[in-house]
């Protein structure tokens, strides 16, 4: 293997392990705390570097793909030891670093079939569960140079098996 070669390779393992760190730095990071409802925009430090987002409400904990740019949660739960049923239902957007709150409200259903009225609520704190996959991850994960080489000069020439 020639000298450029070898130095393409170590430039690629340290981008490889500064993406790693990177990725476990950002995983199950509290990226928001506060309390927001109804038309409130907030804006959210990093949310953008995240595909997999946790709100918590105060009726509710939603899990959220970024990818789609809006949010569309329902929660239930029951009030306490009765058999009352609570229903909260967050629909929000996501733009960048930015959450807008279109709806965040809940409502009260008794073992009865009556309704209580339905109520705004707030948001109160934005986890990051799963970064995005950075690129010099993404170039290993889909076969990148190294992957290429392992596979190209340790197992095909060997039948699929080790040398």
């Amino acid at each position: 293997m020639d000298e450029r070669r070898m130095k393409e390779l170590f430039q690629q393992t340290g981008e490889t392990i500064q993406a790693i760190l990177e990725y476990f730095r950002l995983k199950d990071k509290v990226l928001w705390t506060g309390s927001a409802g109804k038309g409130k925009t907030i804006t959210v430090p990093n949310l953008s570097k995240y595909s997999l987002i946790r709100i918590k409400a105060v009726y509710g904990d939603f899990l959220v793909n970024t990818s789609a740019g809006r949010v569309r949660g329902i929660y239930g739960d029951k009030q306490g030891s009765s058999d009352t049923l609570v229903t909260g239902l967050l629909f929000a957007s996501i733009s960048g670093d930015s959450l807008t709150i279109n709806n965040c409200n809940w409502v009260v259903h008794s073992p009865s079939g009556s309704h209580g009225a339905i109520s705004q609520t707030t948001i109160t704190e934005i986890i990051g569960i799963d970064p995005v996959i950075p690129t010099a991850l993404q170039n290993i994960i889909r076969g990148g140079v190294i992957h290429n080489i392992l596979i190209k000069r340790r197992w095909i020439p060997c039948g699929y098996s080790p040398c």
